[in-house]
């Protein structure tokens, strides 16, 4: 089985499309890692892709309302942000967005520890003023952090492969929650972007696999 997963668009979701219909044809399914930059509400692109297309959001696909609507109202594409999805005997674990110092940047401890307590936080602020770029009791570019809640549902969990937009500690400046996060799921691969840079290593029997910018890498597994 074939899975192509495609490193952050940034814009060039067309290109990358194309390259697919005509490489990878093949493929079982398609898995983007986030930092889409829609010029254009994703299904736009995708309508007639005959392969199943998973994806995460990256940060700066909460740049914008618009960047935001564009890929998270999306009905052909799925998200696989926080969820474990089986796809041809295959379970593939997706935890999109980055860490937010504000609410958590490892390895300080959370300021916040749920999302719940730091919309409560702000509805109080919301009283006296609606802050710029209010939306779901949450200003947008908050939306995008990673949160403690978020890898304590997933941890509990078991999957093949594990997306994230976020690096595990075999980037420079990757994170050791991803680690810990991939051994207690007892993932084979990571796969991950935001950095832009293709690598392949190893974090003891895992493999991870970081992508550059819109790059576009079938693995058969």
């Amino acid at each position: 089985m074939k899975i192509v997963f495609v490193g952050d668009p940034h814009g060039r979701v067309p290109n990358i499309i194309a390259e697919i219909e005509e490489h990878h044809i093949d493929a079982h399914a398609v898995c983007m890692v986030g930092d889409f930059d829609l010029q254009a509400p994703l299904d736009h692109y995708i309508e007639h892709l005959a392969i199943p297309l998973l994806y995460i959001p990256g940060n700066h696909d909460y740049d914008s309302v618009e960047y935001h609507d564009h890929l998270l109202t999306s009905r052909i594409g799925t998200n696989i942000d926080g969820q474990v999805i089986h796809t041809g005997g295959l379970t593939i674990a997706g935890l999109g967005g980055h860490f937010v110092g504000r609410i958590w940047r490892p390895p300080d401890p959370p300021r916040h520890p749920s999302k719940a307590s730091y919309a409560a936080g702000l509805n109080t602020v919301r009283k006296s003023g609606t802050p710029p770029n209010w939306r779901n009791d949450m200003p947008l570019r908050s939306a995008a952090a990673i949160w403690p809640e978020d890898l304590e549902r997933l941890a509990g969990q078991t999957a093949d492969v594990l997306v994230t937009h976020e690096a595990p500690t075999t980037h420079y400046h990757g994170f050791a929650e991803l680690d810990r996060l991939a051994q207690q799921m007892g993932v084979r691969l990571i796969v991950h972007g935001h950095h832009h840079e293709h690598y392949n290593k190893t974090l003891g029997d895992i493999r991870v696999i970081g992508l550059g910018a819109a790059q576009v890498h079938g693995e058969v597994f």
